[in-house]
């Protein structure tokens, strides 16, 4: 939910030099239209709207990670207080006949 509406902010991503990196930040993409996680921009809509920067980093185990930067997309979202409950703080609050559920998505 926005707290206020984000102004048109077209950016060019700056591509790397380095043809490696070029063709990992391919496939990221690639990937993340197969999956539905990003949409083409259709020509009547480019340059309109809100974008953000997509590039990759090195994975610890040696792999490569594709990074979505929403940072300044959350300037303009509604701050919602959010709390992690603990397995200690769960289990307090266990009494006979209650049940809990757990949902990986």
């Amino acid at each position: 939910e926005f707290a206020s509406t984000p102004p048109n902010q077209f950016l060019i991503c700056p591509t790397s030099r380095d043809p490696t990196r070029n063709n990992l930040m391919n496939q990221a993409i690639s990937h993340l239209l197969d999956i539905k996680a990003i949409q083409p921009v259709g020509l009547e809509q480019q340059g309109k709207g809100f974008y953000s920067r997509l590039f990759v980093v090195p994975k610890s185990s040696g792999g490569w990670r594709a990074i979505l930067d929403l940072k300044r997309l959350n300037r303009y979202l509604k701050y919602k207080k959010f709390k992690m409950n603990t397995l200690q703080s769960i289990l307090l609050s266990l009494r006979q006949g209650v049940f809990l559920a757990s949902i990986d998505l």
